[in-house]
């Protein structure tokens, strides 16, 4: 059966492409200071700090992978999202189920599991922006939507129409 993938409205598709933009920056932030915590240490309150962040980054990307799914893609029914984001989303739970609940976690000795993480995050990066880009309206319906809305409060000069589209395109 062919994916189905639909969005609310065109200002929701954007707005909801930018929130998960912005929760994807803070996934990578809290991934790259794990990756900074990878050499082992017998200091108590180091290890107990690696913890908290490493569950922090698991709860974090168990919403990350929610919202991309019921809100950014909004998939419909029985449709379903690309085999990769699919396959994705299972090891990225998988990992969060396995270390995100422990109290005291030696995030030493799940570094190659981290690495293993950021390389299944980048490939489906790569999957998402590729949606992301196919579910924004195309260029010429919003220089559509200025004109007329343009046309209904005052007549525009071409060079106005052009300011304006460059400025909401921005």
């Amino acid at each position: 059966m062919p994916t189905t993938i639909t969005t609310r409205a065109q200002a929701t598709t954007t707005d909801t492409s930018l929130a998960l933009l912005n929760s994807r920056q803070q996934l990578l932030q809290l991934l790259t200071h794990l990756l900074g915590r990878t050499e082992p240490s017998h200091e108590p309150a180091i290890a107990a700090t690696s913890a908290i962040l490493l569950n922090r980054f698991c709860d974090h990307l168990i919403d990350y992978l929610s919202q991309g799914h019921f809100r950014t893609f909004d998939v419909n029914g029985e449709a379903s999202l690309p085999a990769l984001l699919t396959a994705t989303t299972s090891e990225l739970v998988g990992f969060a189920d396995r270390h995100g609940n422990l109290e005291e976690q030696c995030v030493f000795s799940i570094r190659t599991e981290l690495n293993q993480v950021a390389l299944t995050l980048e490939a489906r990066f790569e999957v998402e922006d590729l949606l992301l880009r196919l579910l924004q309206p195309p260029l010429g319906t919003r220089t559509a939507e200025l004109a007329a809305s343009f046309s209904t409060s005052s007549p525009a000069s071409s060079a106005e129409l052009s300011d304006a589209t460059f400025a909401y395109a921005g």
